[in-house]
């Protein structure tokens, strides 16, 4: 396997690990606490790494199925996340307000679907 796309797919399972992880903090806290804000941060740069490795590293074109829906399930990411450090401007730990709080979900599952169909893929391969 090309090294580039090795280095995307073990960095794209660390940004799903640390979505899970601030997803499971956001849903229990319902508070944009640093630490939800820095595993959520965390995880959209991982993201953004692995997908630049996927597109550096593939010869497939970069506007397929799963590369429009993992372009808009990681710009959902990433307004979920400037959201949240937009209202975390407002104090410290503010409360999560609802609209906000679903929004994060279904960019999480959007990001799982494109997550899936990857795997799919790169399973057929």
């Amino acid at each position: 396997m090309n090294p580039v796309i090795l280095f995307g797919v073990v960095t794209v399972n660390l940004a799903l690990v640390a979505y899970t992880v601030g997803l499971i903090a956001e849903h229990r806290r319902r508070r944009a606490t640093a630490f939800v804000l820095g595993v959520f941060t965390l995880a959209v740069v991982l993201d953004l790494v692995a997908t630049g490795c996927m597109m550096a590293g593939s010869r497939r074109p970069w506007f397929s199925i799963h590369g429009i829906v993992g372009y808009a399930a990681l710009a959902a990411m990433v307004v979920a996340v400037g959201l949240l450090w937009r209202l975390r401007a407002r104090g410290p730990d503010p409360e999560v307000p609802r609209g906000l709080h679903l929004y994060v979900r279904v960019g999480y599952v959007a990001w799982l679907v494109a997550y899936a169909i990857g795997a799919t893929l790169a399973g057929r391969r």
